[in-house]
């Protein structure tokens, strides 16, 4: 059962014509619930204008991307973690793993604990 994944909030730049890079700071899929389990058909990002956040200092790496420390310019300047995730473009398309990734930081927005950051 395909799924259709819509990034929002996000841009998407291409590099090296084999990865894509998307800046998620909010929500990224309307059918979310399963979409680790599902087949993806195609990938859709909406462009988002990055001039909102004013990246700091690199907090830390990883697999699937970076976090930045960075203020956002269209709340008064508050500090956010900001998390770049690095999507490998293959010859079948997004990879399921990267796809998980998404949907976990999709989850994160119905989660309120004071040890979670709080996804925007």
């Amino acid at each position: 059962m395909p799924s259709n994944i819509v990034a929002k909030n996000c841009s998407a730049t291409s590099r090296n014509n084999s990865n894509a890079t998307l800046t998620t700071s909010s929500a990224i899929s309307n059918q979310q619930q399963n979409a680790a389990a599902t087949n993806i058909s195609s990938f859709s990002i909406f462009q988002h204008n990055s001039k909102n956040y004013d990246e700091m200092t690199v907090i830390g790496n990883g697999a699937y991307g970076t976090v930045y420390k960075a203020r956002d310019l269209a709340s008064n300047g508050q500090y956010v973690a900001l998390k770049k995730v690095t999507i490998p473009l293959g010859e079948d398309g997004v990879p399921v793993s990267t796809i998980r990734e998404i949907a976990l930081l999709k989850q994160l927005t119905a989660l309120e604990h004071p040890n979670i950051v709080r996804v925007r």
